[in-house]
């Protein structure tokens, strides 16, 4: 045989053999395919899993995270030498159904995921709407910590914006006839981040300015005064209020009055203060020291001649 025509038999030979192999590496990576496959399926399951724990990471940026990876996977598959792209093909390709089976299994499960996902977040964006655009179910409730007395305002339906609370000390009596009340309100202070109560934040804190009200010991000073002025000891009454004033879905203002007693706070009216009597006068008690002499002052106003009369300015 001529040398020449020898030659281009063992260049035929060599090119037909898997060792040199003149098959474009873009069709070597179709056997890693699979690998590929199972890889971002496997990661994509395990950022769906993080993202139900934790609501803070956005959809998109899980989207992102998961395209960003397979593209990644694809980039350094491709860039690999020939010396390792043939025999990884080769070992992929004899396991080439296992890889497909589980692929398959994985994106399968993925793309239930996907599809339980989106719709408990379009269910929960209906809630939601629904759950803003419906009147507030509030709560009051109070704990003392580190010598400090707290209301936390609890909202468990519904939305309400510019949250205010008020807290009084109301008593009342009868005199010549009329009903008298006199009220001490007590300053509260804002203890939240926010004024607002809707799904995302159920609770804002007030926190009362003023510790160590004896409630007992301003009744008994205010009981005796009365005594004084010849009103029967028993016809003496007192609750604690806690008003709630907001807006709510449709910026209308309302407002909540809780009466606190040794059984715990109830709702007591909504949107109406009831009936207030003719004579009555609050003031804010800047002083606990001074709630003795506060409230016995506002009795002897509530109880003058000539209260209500208003009086020309010169």
């Amino acid at each position: 045989m001529p040398a020449a025509d020898q030659s281009n038999e063992e260049f035929r030979q060599s090119a037909s053999s898997p060792k040199y192999s003149s098959t474009p590496k873009t069709r070597q990576i179709k056997h890693l395919i699979p690998v590929i496959c199972t890889i971002f399926a496997l990661f994509a399951f395990g950022f769906i899993l993080f993202k139900q724990d934790n609501p803070i990471i956005s959809s998109h940026f899980l989207a992102g995270e998961v395209i960003y990876a397979g593209i990644a996977l694809l980039c350094i598959i491709t860039v690999l030498p020939k010396a390792m792209i043939f025999p990884l093909g080769k070992w992929i390709e004899a396991r080439r159904m296992l890889y497909k089976s589980i692929a398959y299994l994985f994106l399968g499960v993925l793309a239930s995921l996907f599809i339980s996902y989106w719709s408990t977040n379009i269910a929960q964006n209906q809630m939601d709407i629904a759950n803003r655009e419906t009147a507030p179910q509030l709560t009051v409730s109070t704990f003392e910590e580190n010598g400090s007395k707290f209301y936390e305002v609890s909202n468990a339906k519904g939305m309400a914006t510019y949250v205010s609370l008020d807290v009084r000390e109301v008593y009342h009596f009868p005199y010549e006839g009329e009903n008298c009340e006199v009220g001490l309100l007590l300053p509260v202070q804002l203890n939240s981040d926010t004024v607002q109560l809707d799904s995302q934040n159920s609770s804002i804190l007030f926190q009362q300015e003023y510790n160590g009200f004896d409630r007992d010991k301003t009744y008994l000073s205010l009981n005796n005064y009365l005594r004084t002025k010849g009103i029967d000891a028993d016809m003496l009454s007192r609750k604690h209020e806690i008003t709630i004033e907001f807006f709510d879905h449709n910026n209308q203002q309302q407002h909540f009055v809780f009466i606190e007693g040794e059984d715990g706070i109830a709702l007591s009216s909504t949107n109406t203060y009831g009936t207030i009597p003719k004579r009555n006068i609050t003031s804010s008690l800047w002083s606990v020291s001074d709630a003795d002499a506060t409230v016995r002052d506002l009795a002897a106003q509530v109880m003058a001649e000539d209260y209500g009369v208003t009086f020309p300015v010169a």
